[in-house]
């Protein structure tokens, strides 16, 4: 027992005279450069994308050299290893590792992606950089770390350095702002205050008298009413007829004489309504009366046997439409016989008429009286006229209950989704307006307002997946989704394509975050400069950019204008890594404070 344990103990001896006696190999801060896609280190959609290229200088690396480059995440209560690169010399044997080469520099790439957690923000990223010589003592303390075993430790045996990359994730890209009001979508009409009454008399063949029996017709009856209670006429306007089944001189004088006779019916009318006796209607009025030129009517005669049946309709067709002289025209179809007694007995005597429109001032329907209208589900009014009702509602509830029977009533008209939407919207309902607008985009597709205001929902809710979609099926529309566009092109990381997004625009923040993200400082300043309004986050760009530049004095300035507008935002100055490099500077404390 006594001789294994001097055997063991002149091992250990032996070791350990071999580590200290080993060269070592010291790879120190002045030989490691480092340089980060972005710092502070930035969220890109939903993902922190870390990428850092490594150049090591060759020369001051030993054949038995072993170099160790680690990322390295500190968060509130561990240290998670991101990624490494393990680099050796030419002589190091056993060890899985990158030859450190005869060049000049040699060049490796340390990165990693992963969903960003703001629960964890800010966490620092730190660069470690673990060197050692590769002798057989060496290789032994170091195989957990090597072979990348939890827990590894560090070997005391080790040198060691660190350099702080990264203060957190920085959510510069979420600086997104986008101002827009809602568009409700309005009712088109226009209240009429002309209201027209139409009548027609009837005559016997090649007469000009109106019967005592057509007086008696319901029609005439009603319109005789009419007229007995108007108090202002505005326009009279009467059209005389004749069939066309005579000579066309004498047709067309016809056609006047009974045009002549329906006007002295209506002005008689007119003489005796009750309140009108002092008012004199004069037929050479024209102003007040209008007395078309008569004349037979073959287009009227087209039209009624348009779905008749009669004998040899085509070609009867065909002759009315001809360009022929009436009597031409007559006497062709006269030779048709069949086909002419049918015209003659059921078609030509609804002819032999005079039209009267009369147009008289006409008081439009109230808020009540469309009201009432509604509750009572009556046909008289419109889709456009309801739009209005429940546009000129003042009571909310009564108002949403509207537009809920419009969508009933009219589903494929987008409308009353929209503006039910923006009501929705407005009480902080913010799914039920969503639903509401997807509804209204499905009735519509191409309404530019409904798109609008769908897109704007889906920023407010964060829905980005939507939204790109949305943006993309609108690209070749009418609707200017470039705003929308372009945010969701900086959160993505596309920075050059959201600049483009918005080059027909004027100045705005999301041009100068673009600019700011692509690297282009300068224009991103003058951006902010030319901006026709600022707000808390176009005043925050400009501290970042301050800061990113190192200039303290603006720094200093740009945070005091910010505090002083919008105290509210000391909180996140606090946590923001962008800051994380000033917060020791005795201005920034007394901002801050």
């Amino acid at each position: 027992m006594k001789l294994i344990s001097l055997r063991s103990a002149f091992y250990a001896f032996f070791l350990i005279s071999l580590a200290s006696c080993s060269p070592k190999f010291l790879l120190e801060q002045n030989g490691v450069q480092f340089e980060v896609s972005e710092n502070p280190v930035t969220l890109r959609a939903n993902k922190v994308d870390f990428q850092a290229n490594i150049k090591v200088k060759s020369n001051l690396f030993k054949p038995k050299g072993v170099a160790i480059l680690r990322i390295l995440q500190k968060g509130k209560k561990d240290i998670i290893e991101k990624d490494r690169l393990v680099l050796v010399g030419e002589k190091v044997k056993n060890i899985n590792g990158q030859k450190i080469g005869d060049k000049e520099y040699f060049s490796g790439l340390l990165s990693f992606s992963e969903n960003y957690d703001s629960t964890s923000n800010p966490t620092e990223l730190w660069l470690e950089v673990i060197s050692f010589s590769a002798s057989k003592s060496n290789l032994e303390l170091f195989k957990d770390l090597i072979s990348q075993k939890a827990d590894a430790k560090i070997p005391p045996a080790a040198y060691v350095f660190k350099l702080k990359i990264a203060d957190g994730t920085s959510l510069i890209t979420r600086m997104l702002d986008h101002q827009y009001e809602p568009i409700a979508l309005k009712a088109n009409f226009t209240p009429d205050t002309v209201k027209p009454f139409v009548a027609t008399i009837y005559f016997e063949l090649n007469r000009s008298i109106i019967r005592e029996s057509e007086l008696k017709r319901q029609e005439i009856l009603e319109l005789a009413n009419y007229l007995s209670k108007q108090k202002e006429i505005l326009k009279i306007e009467v059209n005389g007829y004749a069939s066309p089944d005579g000579e066309l001189q004498f047709n067309n004088e016809l056609a006047n004489e009974r045009a002549r006779a329906a006007g002295i019916f209506v002005m008689d009318a007119l003489r005796s309504s009750k309140g009108l006796q002092e008012i004199k209607y004069d037929l050479n009025n024209r102003k007040l009366y209008v007395q078309n030129q008569g004349t037979e009517d073959w287009k009227g005669l087209l039209k009624g046997i348009e779905f008749a049946r009669i004998p040899r309709k085509q070609e009867v067709i065909d002759i009315i439409q001809a360009p022929l002289e009436s009597t031409e025209k007559q006497n062709r179809l006269r030779s048709m016989t069949e086909s002419w007694e049918a015209i003659s007995e059921d078609y030509l005597p609804p002819l032999r008429r005079a039209n009267m429109i009369i147009n008289t001032k006409f008081t439009p329907r109230n808020q009540n009286e469309r009201l009432e209208l509604i509750r009572v589900n009556s046909q008289e009014i419109s889709l456009e006229e309801f739009l209005l009702t429940a546009e000129l509602c003042k009571d909310p509830e009564l108002k949403a209950n509207l537009y809920e029977k419009i969508k009933l009533l009219y589903p494929a008209d987008p409308r009353s989704y929209n503006n039910l939407a923006l009501m929705e919207l407005a009480a902080g309902r913010k799914e039920s307006a969503l639903r509401n607008l997807e509804a209204a985009l499905e009735a519509s597709v191409s309404n530019p307002g409904v798109t609008q205001n769908l897109a704007w929902i889906y920023y407010l809710t964060n829905n980005w997946t939507k939204l790109n979609a949305l943006v993309k099926r609108n690209l070749n529309r009418n609707s200017d989704l470039s705003e929308y566009q372009a945010m969701i092109q900086i959160r993505e990381g596309n920075y050059s394509d959201a600049i483009a997004s918005l080059k027909n625009r004027p100045p705005h923040f999301l041009l100068a975050l673009a600019q700011f993200m692509n690297r282009q400082v300068e224009d991103a300043s003058k951006t902010l400069n030319s901006m026709a309004y600022s707000n808390s986050k176009s005043m925050y760009l400009s501290a970042v950019i301050a800061a990113r530049q190192g200039n303290n004095a603006q720094l200093e300035k740009s945070l005091k204008a910010l505090i002083l507008k919008y105290p509210e935002t000391k909180t996140r100055l606090l946590s923001d890594p962008e800051f994380a490099a000033f917060r020791r500077e005795e201005y920034f404390k007394g901002i801050i404070q």
